[in-house]
């Protein structure tokens, strides 16, 4: 059995999509997943379960269309995965502003082509600087009305699949959740 995180896209996000994490778990559990617990309530799901990152997707995808009548697209990763991701340190040396967001998208699997890098959006804010396998990591910048830009539409645009965007900060407080079931 492997320790595995979902991460869901478009789960209470602007107020759409909204789904009580507890029955998330819930259902996931009911699934065969073992182990599962939620973090924050933006869709981060973390479980034990035997099979391929892909395949468990899968599973959750079908099983979520079923349960919530749209479709929620999810991105699995193995625990040993999301700790190797954290050790590389992949906003090591980018030039950014104090005040920049640091972001992580999951993407569904890898792009087919992949941009020329850096892309800036100027209507964004939106640095995206490296795209390694299924992961794309982005900074946004403060915008002249003082906002920062929402990372995931314009990306899913640009590479062509389906992502869910985190913050950094989320996915290293999650890295190092201590107590996990």
């Amino acid at each position: 059995m492997t320790r595995h995180v979902a991460f869901l896209r478009a789960v209470n996000v602007g107020g759409r999509g909204v789904v009580k994490m507890s029955d998330l778990a819930r259902r996931l559990t009911a699934l065969g997943l073992t182990d599962v617990s939620t973090f924050i309530a933006s869709g981060n799901v973390i479980f034990t379960a035997q099979g391929k990152p892909l395949e468990l997707a899968q599973r959750i995808e079908a099983d979520l269309l079923d349960w919530l009548g749209y479709p929620v697209a999810a991105m699995v990763r193995t625990w040993a995965d999301l700790e190797a991701l954290v050790a590389s340190n992949p906003f090591k040396g980018v030039t950014r502003q104090p005040d920049a967001k640091l972001y992580v998208a999951f993407l569904w699997e890898p792009p087919k082509e992949k941009p020329k890098l850096p892309r800036v959006s100027e209507r964004s804010g939106l640095r995206l600087f490296r795209v390694t396998g299924s992961e794309a990591f982005m900074v946004a910048e403060r915008l002249a009305d003082g906002k920062f830009g929402v990372p995931n539409l314009p990306l899913e645009k640009e590479l062509g699949v389906p992502a869910t965007t985190r913050n950094w900060n989320t996915i290293l407080r999650l890295v190092n959740l201590k107590n996990l079931p």
